[in-house]
């Protein structure tokens, strides 16, 4: 699913047949774009952290990252801060270079719609 011989100004997001990427046991990641790796500047995900669950990342330079937390509860923190988001709050990271992890400090699961650019895998 990584090549497109046809480009389409628009598609269908959602494909529920593919499956999901995995971090880790306690992260799932689910890419809502088809064939991403070509022709695309942002990358949208749906990631599901399981309580505890931890993404540690420092992605290339002039990346930037928007997080939005659908369920759950989340703990972003660099070297200097640390922020709490609880559902309908986001933020966006406008040096994603910088090394930052999320961790899912909840109870229960934590959904998060997140959008990276450039596409990062």
């Amino acid at each position: 699913g990584v090549y497109e011989e046809k480009i389409n100004s628009l598609e269908s997001i959602f494909h529920p047949e593919e499956k999901p990427l995995t971090y880790n046991k306690q992260v799932i990641r689910h890419i809502l774009a088809k064939n991403i790796l070509f022709n695309k500047k942002m990358l949208p995900e749906i990631l599901t952290l399981d309580p505890g669950g931890l993404i540690e990342e420092g992605l290339p330079p002039d990346s930037q990252k928007f997080i939005f937390v659908l369920e759950g509860q989340i703990a972003l923190e660099t070297k200097k801060d640390k922020y709490t988001l609880d559902p309908d709050q986001s933020l966006y990271i406008t040096d994603a270079s910088i090394e930052h992890s999320l961790r899912n400090i909840g109870s229960t699961a934590a959904k998060l719609l997140t959008i990276t650019h450039p596409v990062v895998l």
